[in-house]
C-alpha cells in the first residue's frame, strides 16, 4: 500500500514539474518577443507608440506566436470569401517558411522583405510601409552623415598634428580643413 502511495505522489510530482516547465517555455517566448520589440525601438525600426501597440496585442492574445495569428487572419479571410482554403494554406505556408529560414538583415533589402512579408500578412498597408521604408532610409542618412563629421574630427586632430610634427605647413593644413568643411556639407 505504500508502495502505490508512494508511486502516486512520484507521478503527481512529476506531472507538476512538467506542467511548471511548459509554462516557464510559453512565457519566456513572450519575453523573447518583447525584448525584440524593445530592440527595435533602440535601433530606430519602429517607434514607441507601435511597440506600445504590439506588447498590448501580444499580451491579449496571450503571448500566442505569429504563426497562430497569421493562421487566424487567414482563417477570417476564407470565412469571408477573401480566398479559398487551398490559397490560404499555400500563404500560410510561404509567410512560415520565410519567416522560420531567414536571418534579420538589417540593410536596406532586408526590411524591404520584412515590410513586404507585414504587406502580405495584413498586418500592415502599403502606405504604412511605404512610409516606414522613407524614415528608415533617412535614419540611415543621418547615421552616415554623424559617421561622416566624426571620421572629419579625427582627420583635423590628425592635420593638427602634421603640422606640429613639421610634415605639413600651416598653409597646406588650412587647404585640407576647408576640403574636409566641403565633404560635410
Amino acid at each position: 500500500m505504500k508502495l502505490l502511495l508512494t508511486i502516486f505522489l512520484s507521478f503527481i510530482a512529476i506531472g507538476n514539474l512538467t506542467i511548471s516547465n511548459a509554462q516557464k517555455k510559453k512565457g519566456a517566448g513572450k519575453d523573447t518577443v518583447i525584448e525584440k520589440i524593445k530592440a527595435a525601438v533602440e535601433s530606430g525600426e519602429i517607434t514607441r507608440e507601435e511597440a506600445a501597440q504590439k506588447i498590448a496585442g501580444l499580451k491579449k492574445r496571450g503571448g500566442s506566436s505569429s504563426h497562430e495569428a497569421l493562421g487566424k487572419r487567414l482563417k477570417a479571410a476564407v470565412k469571408a470569401g477573401k480566398m479559398t482554403e487551398e490559397e490560404a494554406k499555400a500563404k500560410f505556408e510561404e509567410m512560415t517558411k520565410k519567416v522560420g529560414n531567414e536571418k534579420p538583415n538589417p540593410g536596406v533589402e532586408g526590411v524591404m522583405k520584412r515590410l513586404k512579408i507585414a504587406v502580405e500578412s495584413g498586418k500592415i498597408t502599403e502606405e504604412e510601409a511605404k512610409k516606414r521604408m522613407v524614415e528608415f532610409k533617412k535614419r540611415l542618412s543621418n547615421e552616415g552623415a554623424k559617421k561622416g563629421k566624426s571620421n572629419n574630427a579625427e582627420l583635423a586632430k590628425k592635420i593638427r598634428a602634421a603640422v606640429k610634427e613639421g610634415k605639413l605647413t600651416k598653409e597646406e593644413a588650412r587647404e585640407k580643413m576647408q576640403s574636409l568643411r566641403k565633404r560635410t556639407k
